[in-house]
């Protein structure tokens, strides 16, 4: 429907700036595309999702964030029950960014170590993108490129010989396969 399609352009418009947006995911879904073709094939897919009900650190945060120290000791001893922590770690969510942020920070500067070595080998490049789960809280879904990964133009040289026409046509459905929904969302302009 020609009406439909002119309402969706219009949102488009504003759509880049709002967080989860079908625009704003359009837009994740091209930098990854454009990584890919720099850098090759991402070797790891991961996602964090820090505890932010029951840590520790996570707890002090939210109760020193919002008492003095000596109130909130106090606090902390009286939280006995699941119950009070949990009710403690959902009621600041300005303590739930801040402890998100310093996860992340940590597992970025220790574990992944973009240009080092590191647990998962020598990350060259990585992207990720932050999401809230139904109670709000946050985690992020990523993906690490190593040094040495396949680089798209590489599987295309492979695929130029005459008797790699089994080959090239395997590769050609799986692009197809991985690329094929992303082809039709942007078929909306």
């Amino acid at each position: 429907d020609d009406g439909v399609k002119e309402l969706l352009r219009s949102l488009s418009l504003y759509g880049h700036r709002q967080p989860m947006s079908r625009e704003a995911r359009l837009n994740m879904q091209r930098k990854i595309q454009s990584l890919i073709v720099g850098y090759g094939v991402p070797a790891i897919w991961f996602t964090l999702n820090p505890n932010d009900i029951t840590n520790p650190v996570k707890l002090r945060l939210a109760a020193y964030r919002t008492r003095d120290p000596d109130e909130a000791e106090e606090f902390l001893k009286s939280l006995g029950n699941a119950y009070k922590r949990t009710r403690l770690a959902i009621s600041d969510p300005m303590s739930s960014a801040i402890f998100f942020h310093r996860e992340m920070k940590l597992f970025f500067d220790h574990y992944v170590r973009v240009g080092q070595e590191s647990v998962f080998g020598r990350i060259i490049k990585y992207y990720g993108a932050v999401e809230t789960n139904e109670r709000g809280a946050l985690h992020v879904h990523g993906l690490l490129w190593l040094h040495g990964n396949s680089h798209l133009s590489s599987m295309l040289a492979d695929v130029h010989g005459e008797d790699q026409a089994a080959y090239r046509e395997q590769i050609i459905q799986y692009l197809d396969s991985v690329f094929s929904s992303v082809a039709n969302n942007m078929a909306i302009k």
